[in-house]
């Protein structure tokens, strides 16, 4: 995956914890690979990354979440998009020896004031613009928090209500409100969803987001595009997240698991057949390097072999990309009888 997209995969509240950390020792050991020591409290974590034609090919990092998209990765991350990737640089904070950043109007003013009485003026703000009061939390909250699918599916809920409160109908700049202030209150749950990316619970919030978008949209009348566009957009970040795991062994266990739960309802009679998991699986081949693309498209073939499964069994538009799958992986001969068109005789 490429670094421009690596950091756009990461929110705004992560990014900026990332801009505190403090890098030393940015240096290119060799072509493309990259070394730096990113201290976080007490602790200081050796980070590596390795870049050919601005891909990341390897990352690692000896912290003890590591084997995701750490912050102390991220730090590196902004510290060479911010030196261009060459040279040292002791630290991402600070400005150049012998140069003072010359402060504007606004924050001359915000430092001859008082603690006290920045607090009050914010606090009566946030009391009229709640919005503004969450980007705020979002932006400057340390606390780490754990969330449920229906801690998710409340948080989303009152996030509607509080734009559209009883209405059955929603013109398109209050849609555009609802939206903006949905991604700010998604953001920490997003940021649960990254760290957790390989365990059960981050498909189960993830389907819960969707599902309670499309409770929403079922009930108000719209003619704004917005609310598909964000369906769009989350399952975009959802599959750039997950193609960012850099350890293989935790990424062909998340790529299991998405695959496996597009066949699930094929042998487990109480599981749903959910079109969301298809959509994911397909975002995920198409944002996949051509290294990843290969094990998903043979993940698909174990389970169209080892599965009683019939094209009927699933949603036409994914026996349309499980064929395109095939054909582009070169393995169409494998799994042919799987689109042989059955043909009844009376």
């Amino acid at each position: 995956m490429k670094v421009v997209d690596v950091i756009k995969s990461v929110n705004t509240k992560d990014k900026n914890k990332a801009m505190q950390l403090p890098v030393r020792e940015l240096e290119q050991e060799s072509k493309g690979h990259y070394v730096a020591f990113v201290d976080d409290g007490e602790q200081s974590y050796d980070v590596q990354v390795s870049i050919q034609a601005s891909k990341i090919t390897a990352f690692t990092c000896d912290c003890a979440n590591g084997e995701t998209l750490c912050l102390h990765k991220v730090a590196v991350l902004l510290a060479m998009q911010e030196n261009k990737g060459t040279a040292k640089t002791t630290s991402t904070t600070g400005t150049a020896k012998g140069k003072k950043k010359k402060l504007t109007e606004t924050e001359e003013v915000m430092l001859r004031i008082d603690k006290e009485a920045i607090t009050g003026w914010l606090s009566e703000v946030f009391k009229k613009n709640k919005p503004l009061e969450q980007l705020f939390l979002l932006t400057f909250s340390t606390e780490e928090k754990q969330y449920t699918t229906e801690q998710v599916k409340e948080i989303m809920e009152q996030t509607i209500k509080s734009v559209a409160g009883r209405r059955k109908t929603l013109e398109g700049a209050n849609v555009k409100k609802l939206m903006d202030l949905m991604a700010i209150a998604l953001e920490p749950v997003n940021h649960y969803v990254t760290v957790s990316i390989n365990k059960p619970i981050a498909l189960e919030i993830y389907g819960t987001v969707l599902e309670t978008m499309v409770e929403f949209q079922n009930r108000i009348r719209t003619y704004s595009k917005k609310i598909d566009l964000f369906y769009d957009e989350y399952i975009h970040w959802l599959a750039l997240t997950m193609n960012n795991v850099q350890v293989k062994s935790v990424w062909e266990e998340v790529i299991k698991n998405i695959v496996y739960r597009t066949f699930e309802h094929i042998t487990n009679k109480k599981a749903e057949c959910r079109t969301y998991h298809d959509l994911l699986v397909k975002e995920v081949y198409k944002t996949a390097t051509k290294v990843q693309k290969k094990y998903i498209a043979d993940e698909l073939v174990v389970h169209l072999l080892s599965m009683p499964i019939k094209r009927q069994h699933l949603d036409f538009n994914y026996v349309l990309f499980l064929k395109e799958v095939a054909l582009d992986q070169e393995v169409y001969d494998k799994v042919q009888d799987f689109f042989t068109i059955d043909i009844y005789k009376n």
